[in-house]
């Protein structure tokens, strides 16, 4: 995201507020000089004496009472002050809206001033009394017009109706904002030093081929610091990022119609490669798409404007951040068949086109400026820091490279170490929980071998990643279970399967040791290993087809990697392959490849040498596409690399783990100089005689000497478990237990909601790791969540990585579950001990930012698995959206648990250890197990689904076994979620005095019918009174609004028959009529006063239609279901946090000019927030020590719809507050709007766009929330819900398929709406609504 100004910021209502108002002729106020000035405007004359407004006297006073600091008394010269503001308004002398223009001038100019005195605390202080007036007296504003403040956002509706308003103008310093925010709503001339002085974005990614400038300061001010010679020569200019401003400009600006082309004026003043790219940009299809969006960078323009950007990685980042900002917000106010990846997509694209020509162009000045100094006899300086330049010239190898990388400043420093506890049995922190823990970590497996095959290392066998088992004869260890009492090896000490029960760990000192670990990503790692591939030290190489790789986009990469190396067999085995067009014919191929060069010619005579840009589009995708066709399809055609190929690659890969990477991390300190690394190497290969890897070394040593270190940076991981034993560790070898302190599910999501709270971490450590219950055991499934942050043992400290040598499995020893970690092959000495930690997350923010540094072969990138993806959500968004979730809890409570269910929990391995047992009396209730059943039976229909949709992939990346696998890991998250869930639920229900009944129930027949038609609150007696008040004369209403028993309706029907008009005399007849008896007889009663309102509407011309439109919802409505009531808040205890670790800053202070960039989401990233952050974070000035002991006081509210919302949500546990996410779903969907809504009053009218988006919503999105903005209100004080939509649902769910579209429910309200006879003022074009003539009475 862009920068925030680091100015007292007024909120959003302040600043609308101050704007000034907008003249009915469209013409803007002038803005006075002393306004501008700063100076306060002079108080207003007295009005003469009138009636004070009570409510206006008693909101000032409340201010000033607020005012504790007087920073509205004595502002100026101008004698304005609160105090006089509020004298005149109890004497009477102002109305409310002059009272509100001096109050929020008075503010304006307290705000101004502070500032500009450097009193920033008053200056805030000012802008919170702004924003608390605004609050208090909000009733009393008549409106933009009258108190001076710009209109609210108006709603799509509103905009159709209002013509545009001009935007406003504001003098400088009226307020202060974010810059992309004042220049969206104002236009203000922001002094470029206070963009200087704004905070720097936090980068956590980025362009790779940035420079870091040494001078001190930013932008313009440190240009005067670089030196002019050689390599300090910087074409990074403010000259430079200013052309580069006009370019985004105009690549962003919107096409005129009927021409794509841009003003000559403004590109005749570019460079020719500039204007070439401002031109490309605009005619891509990533441009037009950002134009489409709206998409301005009005942020980064600026700080190219003044050349604020220290080099083009940061600029490229803030594009990035900015343009993804931009799609979220596009994307909020889109329909759901909106694809957010391809927007990302474009994205991406965009960025990668800017940032290659930008790049290729400073090496292009770079080149000719070394030139112009060759030329004129002088010598290039050489640069004390070998990373500070920009090389002349790049490899092909490292211009093609596409891989993950980690942007961002580069920090040379270690992490501090986090210290810890170390523990040998896990810590349950709170005694309260040891017996539920203490159940959980129990179990009933245990061994029972023969002894023949558990005494030895080659019998024992070892572990099966593939497989998820262990490859044994051993048949204790093949159930993840040591051999034990019921053993026949028991008491031999031959036996090889007792290392946990025995604690025969590795030791610290003579088995491994902790040290600063380091890493690379997989951008420099492919940099690496292509400078070992082109000198040929292991043997020879060819290269693949540099030029296809570099024109190659994110999918085409992968395919040609996977294609061209020794990682694949060909083509036939990269799944990312099929993603690409078929092979061209010969004479195609000839003539695409024709055009691609003349393409290129033409690109290099503009001045973009060796830029991939496609085509400019003439309304078409054609070209370019065949472009990416010629370039990269016959390069997948080639033959598969041979054996001897993939022979070579797999021992560079192999000389980089084994030799580089422990050079690396025997530097210590300064593990981030790869060549003081390289130089080991060679010495040790020296030392060997082994010619290969020291000339491998040397290869790499050129290769960086020649483009410097951005190219090859090292980065720190933290601390890290190295090999220290002689020969190594064999297969099999038993780690160390990975211990910690274990909490139960819901503890564990309440601690992690504090620590985000109090630290705003996204990413946090990863310390954490989760002991799931073998499904073979007799009690079940179930999980427990282990912490090391503070207490563990040595296992906690081993690295990430993609490629592991040793694996955590959950085993069971001696009747107690505990995880191990063992080694998966050899372990050479001085080789670091790693695992995958296996994190999920469901961000693609999160996935994005955490860039994996474990530097191995099959480095995924990202150290996280990134579940969101629409591939793998694509059958809950069908078959368990948020109305079949409704579904499955209202059938919990309304059908009984039967064996069928209990036998399908049993499947999937659930049992007493995660839904309870009677014997500890803490079984769940009936209710909750069968809910349980239901989903568990969604899950195996999404299995199956799922595996279908993956091979059905449109873009062919799955196989069999790929659409297998990726299935069952999406059920295993699945069960991982019903069981946390279950635990969370389980913990509010267990509360005193807390009710057990279902969440959700469906009304009985009786009780449906008294809320339709004969109970007092009903919905027929509300459509009653909301008619009589919109057409009956004030009388005879105000008679029947003071009627409440059916005994008075009726005498008041009969008092004002006469009154009544025929129509509505009628309706009053009907609805008054005795008992409806049955549920569908209130349906049919209800769907003839439908018919009657729809008349009623017609005979008055309008002002019915959105009553009768909803009354026809709760008329079709089948199924009726309300809430558990007894339900009661509650409070936990408080959350038990380690405050000290959370105070501790593992940022090392940065040394001799380097940065301290964290590493975000690593294992010993800082933490934002520090021990001086934490009290800011639970508010105001509370001291330090006030701020730790609120924090230790720390609890959870959950309020008393909490079940309800987290049986909703039950597949994400991210959600703090499910009821928040809960109340905005069920708008509309299942709460239909209340009745008095539909009667407008004063508010909007009901218009044609309004029907059109009900009947849209209803048709193509019936389970999602209905947008805010309309006239529909929905208060449910009966807590009753229903829909058609959920009708159409439930049929579906539970097999009730309607025989004919006539009979859907959902179907047959639309064709209703559609049909219905409506006033012409409402009529649809095309449908939605008959045209009543000649029915005006």
């Amino acid at each position: 995201m862009s920068s925030l100004v680091w100015l007292p910021r007024a909120s959003s209502k302040a600043f609308r507020q101050l704007r000034p108002r907008q003249q009915e002729n469209g013409v803007q106020p002038a803005v006075s000089e002393q306004a501008s000035a700063g100076v306060p405007p002079e108080p207003q004359q007295p009005a003469p004496a009138a009636q004070a407004d009570p409510r206006l006297a008693e909101g000032l006073a409340q201010l000033k009472a607020s005012d504790t600091g007087s920073v509205l008394e004595c502002t100026g010269t101008g004698g304005g002050s609160l105090s006089a503001i509020l004298a005149a308004a109890q004497a009477g002398q102002l109305t409310a809206p002059d009272a509100l223009r001096q109050l929020r001038a008075l503010c304006d100019h307290a705000i101004s001033t502070s500032w500009r005195a450097g009193q920033r605390a008053v200056a805030q202080a000012a802008s919170e009394l702004l924003d608390e007036g605004n609050e208090l007296l909000a009733e009393l504003d008549e409106g933009p017009a009258a108190a001076g403040g710009a209109a609210l956002p108006t709603t799509a509706r509103e905009e159709s109706e209002e013509p545009a308003v001009a935007r406003p103008q504001l003098p400088a310093e009226t307020f202060f904002l974010a810059p992309e925010q004042v220049r969206e709503c104002l236009t203000l001339n922001i002094d470029s030093s206070i963009l200087m002085a704004a905070q720097p974005p936090r980068r956590t990614g980025g362009w790779p081929l940035g420079r870091k400038r040494k001078g001190e300061g930013t932008g313009s001010a440190a240009l005067g610091k670089r030196k002019t010679g050689g390599r300090h020569f910087n074409p990074w200019t403010p000259e430079l990022q200013q052309q580069l401003a006009t370019v985004l400009r105009l690549a962003l600006r919107s096409q005129e119609p009927g021409s794509a082309r841009l003003p000559k004026e403004e590109v005749a003043q570019l460079s020719p490669a500039l204007a070439s790219l401002a031109g490309h940009l605009h005619s891509s299809a990533a441009g037009e798409q950002l134009q489409s969006m709206g998409t301005t960078l009005g942020n980064v323009v600026s700080m190219l404007q003044v050349g604020a950007f220290t080099d083009f990685e940061e600029m490229l980042n803030d594009v990035r951040e900015e343009c993804h900002a931009t799609v979220e917000a596009y994307l909020s106010m889109q329909n759901v068949e909106v694809r957010r990846g391809r927007l990302i997509a474009q994205i991406e694209s965009f960025v990668n086109t800017l940032g290659t020509a930008i790049e290729t162009l400073l090496i292009q000045i770079r080149a000719d400026h070394r030139a112009a100094v060759e030329a004129a006899g002088g010598v290039e300086e050489d640069s004390d820091d070998e990373d500070d330049f920009y090389p002349a010239s790049l490899p092909d190898s490292i211009l093609a490279n596409k891989e993950p990388f980690k942007g961002g400043d580069w920090r040379k420093t270690p992490y501090i170490p986090r210290p810890y506890v170390r523990l040998t049995e896990y810590d349950i922190v709170e005694p309260e929980m040891r017996d539920i823990i203490l159940r959980k970590l129990s179990t009933k497996k245990h061994g029972g071998c023969n002894g023949n095959h558990c005494k030895s290392r080659k019998e024992l066998g070892c572990y099966s990643v593939v497989r998820e088992g262990f490859d044994t004869r051993c048949s204790c260890l093949a159930r993840n279970t040591e051999c034990d009492a019921h053993c026949a090896c028991h008491g031999s000490s031959d036996c090889l399967n007792r290392a946990v029960s025995a604690r025969n760990t590795l030791q610290l000192g003579t088995d491994a040791e902790e040290v600063d670990s380091w890493g690379m990503d997989c951008y420099v790692r492919r940099n690496i290993l292509d400078a070992v591939l082109d000198c040929g030290a292991f043997g020879h190489w060819t290269p693949p087809d540099y030029h296809a790789l570099k024109a190659a986009g994110p999918v085409e990469y992968a395919a040609l990697r996977a294609a061209t190396t020794g990682n694949s067999g060909g083509t036939a085995a990269s799944p990312a392959a099929a993603v690409l067009p078929k092979a061209p014919t010969a004479a195609a191929a000839q003539q695409q490849a024709l055009a691609v060069a003349a393409k290129q010619q033409g690109e290099q005579a503009e001045g973009l040498p060796g830029t991939p840009l496609s085509a400019k589009r003439n309304g078409s995708d054609e070209v370019g596409e065949c472009e990416d066709t010629a370039a990269v399809v016959a390069p997948l055609q080639s033959p598969p690399p041979t054996p001897a190929q993939i022979r070579v690659e797999t021992r560079v890969a192999e000389w980089l783990e084994r030799e580089l990477l422990p050079a690396i991390n025997r530097q210590g300190d300064k593990g981030w100089d790869l060549l003081a690394a390289l130089a080991d190497v060679k010495q040790r290969a020296r030392d060997a005689g082994n010619e290969e890897s020291a000339k491998a070394a040397e290869a790499v040593e050129q290769r960086l000497k020649d483009v410097g270190y951005n190219y090859f940076r090292l980065h720190p991981k933290g601390v890290g478990l190295v090999c220290k034993r002689k020969g190594g560790l064999p297969p099999l070898t038993f780690v160390e237990e990975y211990l910690g302190e274990i909490h139960t599910p819901w503890r564990w999501f309440e601690i992690q909601d504090a620590v985000k709270k109090i630290t705003g971490d996204e990413l946090p450590d990863f310390y954490n790791i989760v002991l799931e219950r073998p499904k073979d055991d007799p009690d079940g499934y179930d999980v427990l969540f282990i912490d090391a942050a503070a207490k563990g043992a040595l296992a906690s400290r081993m690295s990430h990585s993609c490629t592991p040598n040793c694996q955590a499995i959950v085993m069971a020893c001696n009747g107690r579950l505990t995880i191990a970690l063992y080694t998966l092959r050899q372990v050479y000495e001085g080789e670091e001990l790693t695992f995958d930690y296996s994190s999920v997350t469901e961000s693609e923010k999160e996935f994005r930012e955490a860039i994996c540094l474990c530097s191995t072969r099959n480095c995924r990138g990202s150290y996280l698995y990134f579940t969101g993806s629409r591939a793998f959500q694509q059958v809950m968004a069908e078959q368990h959206n948020f109305l079949h979730r409704q579904v499955i809890i209202t059938r919990a409570g309304s059908e009984p648990l039967t064996q069928d269910d209990l036998d399908r929990i049993k499947r999937h391995g659930l049992g007493d250890s995660a839904l309870g047992s009677v014997e500890h009396g803490d079984r769940a209730p009936d209710w909750l197990i069968k809910w349980t059943s239901l989903i568990c039976e969604f899950i195996e229909e999404e299995e199956a689904h799922l595996k279908e949709d993956l091979l059905n992939h449109p873009q062919g990346i799955y196989n069999e076994v790929t659409a297998t696998a990726e299935a069952k890991g999406v059920v295993a998250n699945r069960l991982q979620n019903v069981v946390i869930t279950l635990d969370k639920v389980k913990m509010v229900l267990r509360a005193p005095n807390q009710a057990q009944g279902p969440c959700l129930r469906l009304l009985s027949d009786e009780e449906a019918a008294e809320y339709l038609w004969d109970g007092p609150r009903s919905v027929a007696r509300r459509i009653l009174r909301g008619c009589i008040q919109a057409l009956a004369p004030i009388e005879v209403a105000d008679t029947f609004a003071a009627a409440n028993a059916d005994e008075e309706l009726q005498w008041a029907a009969r008092q004002h028959a006469g009154e009544l008009p025929a129509g509505l005399a009628k309706l009053c007849t009907t609805v008054l009529q005795p008992s409806a008896g049955t549920f569908e007889d209130a349906r049919q009663l209800l769907m003839e006063v439908y018919q009657q309102v729809r008349a009623l509407d017609v005979a008055c011309g309008g002002g019915l239609t959105a009553v009768a439109d909803v009354l026809l919802l709760y008329a079709a409505t089948l199924h009726w279901f309300t809430c558990e009531r007894g339900y009661r808040g509650v409070t936990s205890s408080p959350v038990p946090l380690n405050i000290e670790d959370l105070t501790l800053d593992r940022a090392q202070p940065a040394t001799d000019g380097q940065t301290n960039g964290g590493e975000p989401g690593g294992r010993l990233a800082s933490r934002p927030g520090s021990g001086h952050d934490l009290p800011s974070a639970l508010g105001g000035g509370a001291s330090e020590s006030e701020g730790l002991s609120n924090l230790s006081n720390l609890r959870k509210v959950y309020r008393p719809l909490y079940i309800w919302g987290q049986l909703s949500g039950w597949f994400k546990q991210t959600v703090n507050d499910p009821t928040a996410s809960l109340s905005a779903e069920r708008r509309g969907t299942i709460s239909l709007p209340d009745i008095e809504s539909s009667f407008s009053g004063g508010r909007a009218r009901y218009t044609i766009k309004d029907r059109t988006d009900l009947i849209e919503q209803l048709e193509k999105r019936p389970d999602a929330m209905w947008r805010t903005g309309t006239i529909w209100s929905f208060k449910n004080d009966l807590k009753v819900y229903g829909s058609p939509a959920l009708d159409a649902v439930w049929d579906c769910a539970t097999g009730k398929k309607p025989a004919s579209a006539a009979a859907d429910p959902l179907a047959g309200v639309l064709a209703e709406l559609r049909n219905a006879v409506v006033p012409p003022r409402l009529q649809v074009a095309g449908g939605g609504g008959k045209v009543a003539r000649g029915k005006n009475k």
